[in-house]
């Protein structure tokens, strides 16, 4: 009898081809390595929207990450299909194999200097696929999330709700004060908003020689589009651990608790966001 193998080495496998790797079926994911080869063959569906332009948006989700193969990110991936939470609690869903990249030096927002991710030319990459597949099509709104932030989609969807946004609207939502407007550990983007990133081709930031933040990338780019800004400066909470999980006990007010690079720190929080 074949070994079994683990849902954690089922997610690292699959990461590691550097394909697609999981097409979300309603209340059920992959058990083994044979179940997940059949949905990466499964041919996604890029049928017409479903969104009903005279209308105001609704709350449906499409939701994706990116993950680096053999890293903590996987263990932070396995977690969350395992509760059904972050992009697994979303109606549709992909998760995405990225690729290591080195850093940047910048004064950031809040003029504090420090190393950032040069990650702005992966993640267009990233982007231009999920354009490709059209799968966002299908969802009134767009969440792109880190892997070591932990959020709840039932927060989400009450807020866009109450913007009332309409069908129509190229909208995205401000999460923070700073300039960069959009922090990356959550960033969301309307149907329409996407129909309108998906034409623009913007090319990644750089800074100086390298590239640059792929937040920077998505800002600089819905303002070249004049897109509208949506503000919900406690969409997001991006502390350092300790003082993010005591977010998690002591204020929950937010969707989303950012950073957990530590499996056990992002249980925990996960833990206190769903007593």
């Amino acid at each position: 009898m074949a070994a079994k193998v683990s849902l954690l080495a089922v997610v690292a496998m699959a990461l590691s081809s550097q394909k697609l790797v999981h097409r979300h079926v309603q209340g059920r994911h992959p058990q083994n390595v044979q179940e997940l080869s059949l949905q990466i063959a499964e041919e996604s569906s890029t049928g017409d929207s479903m969104v009903e332009f005279d209308k105001k948006l609704g709350t449906t989700l499409f939701c994706f990450m990116a993950v680096l193969p053999d890293s903590y990110e996987v263990h932070l991936l396995a977690a969350a299909m395992a509760r059904k939470t972050s992009i697994f609690a979303c109606e549709n869903h992909r998760y995405y194999s990225s690729v290591k990249v080195g850093f940047f030096q910048a004064n950031g927002d809040g003029g504090v200097f420090n190393n950032y991710s040069a990650n702005s030319g992966v993640f267009v990459d990233i982007w231009n696929r999920v354009f490709q597949e059209e799968l966002y099509k299908m969802y009134d709104w767009t969440v792109k999330v880190d892997p070591d932030t932990v959020w709840l989609p039932s927060r989400l969807r009450p807020r866009l709700a109450a913007f009332k946004a309409g069908a129509k609207d190229a909208v995205y939502i401000r999460n923070t004060e700073y300039k960069i407007e959009i922090l990356g550990p959550i960033e969301v983007i309307s149907f329409e908003g996407m129909v309108w990133l998906s034409r623009a081709h913007c090319a990644p930031v750089l800074e100086g020689e390298t590239f640059g933040g792929e937040d920077d990338w998505l800002h600089k780019c819905v303002r070249s589009l004049n897109m509208t800004a949506l503000e919900d400066l406690t969409m997001l909470i991006n502390r350092a651990p300790v003082a993010a999980l005591d977010a998690c006990e002591h204020n929950q007010t937010y969707v989303a608790y950012h950073a957990f690079k530590d499996p056990s720190m992002w249980a925990m929080c996960a833990d206190l966001l769903e007593q």
